[in-house]
């Protein structure tokens, strides 16, 4: 085939192209401890939403993985498929110096084992969890990625269903580092994901109003 711009205008980037910077990666409602009378954990989670929406400025739309399985014969290897697998997904964080986001993840990980007690404690109730501190539905929740066309539209939407972080990483201080915000990463181990593409979003409706924020005191 020849090579012609036009058939890349016309059949290729039709609409562009997708852009990497319009994101947004959405914890609808943090785990809170229960039985604190120190406010560790208890009431900043769910005002938090917003606030971490604004300062994630950094994420990945997840990978679709299946394992092989190399089976013998004859001296010779063919491939079956495997199980499906979902790895790790990390974001990057912009760190305020109320130190707002960072605690609400130390917290989480606080609920998840305890610094000094190795255990799983204190944790309130998810709503259809029950009440004991170690049901997973406590700890456990749904974060959604979503992409925006140029326009403003979802055009694709991820929910990563059962995550709970298992990485809150270092901040790095250093005395030359001027004109720079703080930030860090968090991973997360999650269930699985599930998708939802742009027919199901409407491309062509108006544009989302979640891009607009409203961000708890």
């Amino acid at each position: 085939m020849a090579f012609s711009i036009n058939d890349f205008k016309a059949n290729g980037l039709v609409l562009g192209g997708a852009r990497p910077t319009l994101f947004q990666v959405i914890i609808p409602n943090f785990p809170t401890l229960s039985g604190s009378t120190t406010g560790f954990g208890t009431s900043q989670g769910p005002t938090l939403t917003g606030k971490v929406e604004l300062l994630c400025k950094a994420a990945s739309l997840p990978p679709s993985l299946v394992d092989s399985i190399d089976v013998g014969y004859m001296g010779r290897k063919i491939k079956v498929t495997g199980d499906r697998v979902f790895p790790n997904w990390s974001c990057t964080i912009m760190n305020d110096e109320d130190f707002r986001v960072r605690n609400v993840f130390e917290d989480w990980h606080e609920i998840l084992n305890s610094r000094e007690p190795n255990l799983l404690t204190r944790v309130a109730p998810a709503a259809g969890a029950s009440n004991g501190s170690t049901d997973p539905n406590n700890y456990k929740r749904d974060i959604t990625l979503v992409q925006f066309s140029k326009a403003g539209h979802e055009v694709k939407v991820y929910t990563l269903i059962g995550a709970f972080p298992v990485t809150v990483s270092a901040i790095a201080l250093d005395y030359d580092a001027v004109n720079q915000i703080e930030q860090f990463d968090v991973e997360f181990a999650y269930d699985y994901w599930q998708p939802t593409d742009a027919s199901t979003v409407g491309l062509s409706d108006a544009p989302t109003p979640s891009l607009t924020l409203n961000v708890g005191a």
